[in-house]
């Protein structure tokens, strides 16, 4: 069984890894405000998982009546960062709304649309290779085809609606009482989030498409988000 310090390094770890792949992200995006959203939301990722890290820790000592300020204590930091998480993603909506208001490119959508099955392909081995469950593996495959369909009508524009209704999905599951802790395989706040995140991987698989990236660029991309979902869906 693995110590404590052990269980720290891990979820360090995938914090240090999901952190280093939003950077990418990050660079991809020219313009500052938009550099500064995908900061907020890298922060308010990191922000949501220390929450449950620290609540839970706090519920296992209530449960077995252990250290009761510490326990107390923890419950209360765990909700400020929380609030810290609620209040980062103020700061993303500029750039889905942007992303929102983009016209749309008819050629740049179907090149899209013949890109996409190769990308699916590709995003399907990743999975594939990961030792998750049939359960796990099915609710990440139909969060990551939903995010694709939405940028198959109307390009950036679509892509960006779908984004703004998950963003407010993911701010009001996160006020909830129980903060989207409930779980199909994975916690539902984990499987909005990861689908915000995902979105932003599309928006730049998109562009590099439309402008004529050579072929391997989009499958270095989805290679960088499959890293980003795995830390978010797998890491605390």
């Amino acid at each position: 069984m693995p110590d404590a310090n052990a269980v720290m390094s891990r979820e360090q770890h995938a914090a240090v890894e999901f952190t280093n792949a939003m950077f990418h992200i990050r660079s991809e995006f020219k313009r500052r405000e938009d550099q500064h959203a995908v900061t907020a939301l890298t922060e308010a990722a990191l922000q949501f998982g220390n929450c449950e890290l620290r609540m839970r820790r706090s519920e296992r000592l209530k449960v077995l009546g252990l250290h009761k300020a510490e326990a107390n204590e923890l419950a209360k930091s765990a909700m400020a960062e929380n609030e810290l998480g609620l209040a980062a993603l103020t700061s993303v909506r500029p750039l889905i709304e942007r992303l929102s208001n983009e016209e749309t490119d008819r050629k740049a959508v179907s090149l899209w649309r013949k890109s996409l099955p190769r990308l699916r392909q590709e995003w399907r081995q990743q999975v594939a290779d990961l030792d998750l469950e049939a359960t796990k593996a099915r609710q990440i495959i139909r969060m990551i085809d939903e995010v694709c369909e939405a940028a198959n009508g109307e390009g950036l524009a679509g892509l960006g609606r779908y984004l703004s209704n998950r963003l407010n999905e993911l701010q009001k599951v996160r006020r909830s009482k129980t903060r989207g802790t409930q779980a199909e395989s994975f916690p539902y706040w984990k499987i909005v989030l990861a689908a915000v995140v995902w979105g932003l991987s599309v928006a730049v698989t998109y562009m590099l498409i439309k402008d004529g990236a050579p072929w391997w660029a989009p499958f270095l991309w989805w290679v960088i988000a499959a890293i980003i979902t795995f830390c978010i869906a797998l890491g605390c």
